[in-house]
């Protein structure tokens, strides 16, 4: 009997063709987003586009197949020269009319470290029409949905991994400051070496005051 050759990086693709993990295609313009809809029809996978540029021109066809958009930023500059200057501002909005599922992302301008500017990507979307609530949501339950980890994360209920943070106020609002945050329940230290600069120079501040000085 001859045996079967096992191959490591065809394993790896394992949990994608049993759609248990999706396939994320970076995709814009509408030829790219129809070719990643039918390539993974074809090959019966889960798709998740990322970007999503024209995905409003094709909303009827990402809701028939269930794809899910990421936004891969908010702020990002017009990819035509006749779109209107807000149009990318403007995405959130039009795909939550259309009634796609999306969540937003900044992954477009840089890496991991521009995650901490996320929450004023999706108010920005808030200030080109989006509703608030839609906002929030789509920076923290909708992606959990859209990779299935929802059970888990994205949103505060019973029986979930208690990764939160409480805020001064609005996340959405630049002039908020988080004041405490917890992974899995367990408290996570803010402190960093600009608050430590702070607490030095307030206390330095305080005894010369106090001194009369």
């Amino acid at each position: 009997m001859a045996r079967q050759a096992f191959d490591l990086r065809l394993e790896a693709m394992a949990d994608l063709l049993d759609r248990k993990i999706p396939l994320v295609v970076q995709a814009n313009r509408l030829p790219e987003i129809q070719g990643a809809i039918a390539f993974a029809v074809e090959q019966n996978v889960r798709l998740v586009i990322l970007g999503g540029y024209d995905a409003p021109h094709c909303a009827d066809l990402l809701k028939k197949h269930d794809v899910p958009v990421i936004v891969s930023a908010v702020y990002r500059l017009p990819q035509r020269a006749s779109d209107p200057y807000d149009h990318a501002y403007t995405l959130p909005q039009r795909l939550h009319e259309a009634g796609v599922k999306f969540c937003i992302s900044c992954t477009d301008r840089s890496e991991t470290w521009n995650t901490r500017n996320l929450p004023f990507e999706a108010a920005t979307a808030v200030a080109y029409g989006l509703p608030a609530a839609e906002a929030l949501k789509a920076i923290t339950l909708s992606p959990a949905q859209i990779f299935a980890v929802d059970n888990r994360v994205g949103s505060l209920e019973v029986g979930k991994d208690a990764t939160l943070f409480v805020s001064s106020a609005s996340p959405l609002d630049a002039r908020s400051q988080i004041e405490q945050a917890f992974i899995q329940g367990r408290p996570v230290d803010l402190s960093n070496k600009q608050t430590r600069l702070y607490e030095k120079y307030s206390e330095k501040y305080r005894q010369l005051k106090a001194r009369g000085q």
